[in-house]
């Protein structure tokens, strides 16, 4: 799945050990030091930054997950 997901779909597809998403989380570090998301699943979670994202793309791109399940 790409692109945005309800709160409902997230909460379902965390749990899912088999399809787990990737999370590329852009809240603010401290912030993702403070609360992220768990499931049952193992989660591949990426924190970058909002602005760091949008401005430092290169960085961005070499920072996400290049294969899909």
């Amino acid at each position: 799945m790409s692109g945005p997901i309800t709160t409902e779909d997230l909460a379902r597809s965390v749990d899912d050990t088999d399809g787990a998403p990737f999370i590329l989380d852009v809240r603010a570090p401290d912030q993702f030091e403070r609360w992220q998301i768990e499931g049952k699943a193992d989660l591949e979670t990426v924190n970058i930054p909002y602005w760091t994202a949008i401005t430092a793309v290169s960085y961005t791109h070499l920072t996400l997950p290049t294969t899909s399940p």
